[in-house]
C-alpha cells in the first residue's frame, strides 16, 4: 500500500500549528488581561477602618473574658453559635 507522505507531513504541520495557536492565546489571556487585572486589583485602597476593627475585637476579647472569669455560664455560651464545637488541643 502506498501512502502519501506529503499529505500526512501536512497534517501533522496543520495539528502543530493549531496547537503553537492554542499556547499563544493562552500566553496572551495571561499576560495581557490576567495579570493586570490581578496587579490593578492589588493597588486599591482598603477602606476598611483598622482602628475601630481592632477596638471591637478587643471589646469582644474583654467581654469573653470577663464572663468566663464572673462564671456566667449564659453570657460566656453567647459567643459561640449554637452549632459550634470547642474541640480539644491536639
Amino acid at each position: 500500500m502506498l501512502v502519501n507522505t506529503t499529505v500526512l507531513s501536512q497534517d501533522r504541520a496543520a495539528i502543530k500549528i493549531d496547537y503553537l495557536k492554542g499556547v499563544i492565546m493562552k500566553f496572551i489571556t495571561v499576560v495581557f488581561i490576567t495579570l493586570p487585572t490581578m496587579l490593578l486589583s492589588a493597588c486599591t485602597q482598603s477602606s476598611v477602618d483598622t482602628a475601630a476593627e481592632q477596638a471591637a475585637l478587643r471589646a469582644a476579647a474583654d467581654a469573653y473574658h470577663a464572663a468566663g472569669e464572673a462564671l456566667d455560664a449564659d453570657t460566656f455560651a453567647d459567643f459561640y453559635a449554637s452549632d459550634g464545637l470547642i474541640l480539644p488541643p491536639n
